[in-house]
């Protein structure tokens, strides 16, 4: 059983669309001032969120990828919002991902905040995908990266060309 505090992990929430990858980084207020050196007020939450945006925003893209076929795709920024909870409260920034066509493999790497706490962890939720017809909700935990488990590789779909159909029934 995995257990975290939320300042050792941060996370990525999924939806696997026909066409694109929608989704949101949750990154929690303590990451953003201590590995950062970000100032939130906790009075002004999502004011100080938007303020710092491009930073925290630079800061994914040079620690986040997502790939396709080996083809590195573009994160676009779509909007930031937060989830309170006083000082453990997160910052959401929210991002789409062109995908035409969505693969059957994506890779993601994720190295956020492993420089200065390797005992953080990144997570990947996948609430939907459309490859599997499957509504998986909120909290449906795929992928777990670490400083040695940061590139992994998330399957969309069952390769029904290694196995015999009559045994998928």
């Amino acid at each position: 059983m995995i257990s975290l505090s939320p300042s050792k992990a941060s996370l990525a929430f999924i939806d696997i669309q026909e066409q694109s990858i929608e989704g949101h980084f949750e990154i929690n207020f303590l990451n953003l001032r201590n590995d950062l050196k970000l100032k939130i007020d906790t009075e002004n939450a999502l004011q100080s969120v938007q303020q710092t945006a491009a930073i925290v925003q630079k800061h994914i893209l040079e620690h986040y990828a997502i790939f396709a076929d080996g083809e590195k795709l573009a994160i676009h920024f779509t909007r930031v919002d937060i989830l309170t909870g006083g000082e453990r409260g997160f910052a959401k920034y929210y991002f789409t991902v062109a995908v035409d066509p969505m693969p059957d493999q994506l890779v993601f790497q994720n190295t956020l905040f492993f420089d200065n706490n390797p005992r953080h962890r990144g997570l990947l939720l996948v609430a939907y995908n459309h490859k599997t017809q499957k509504n998986y909700g909120a909290e449906h935990t795929a992928l777990v990266f670490s400083p040695d488990n940061y590139r992994q590789t998330l399957a969309s779909r069952i390769f029904h060309q290694f196995f015999d159909k009559q045994l998928l029934c």
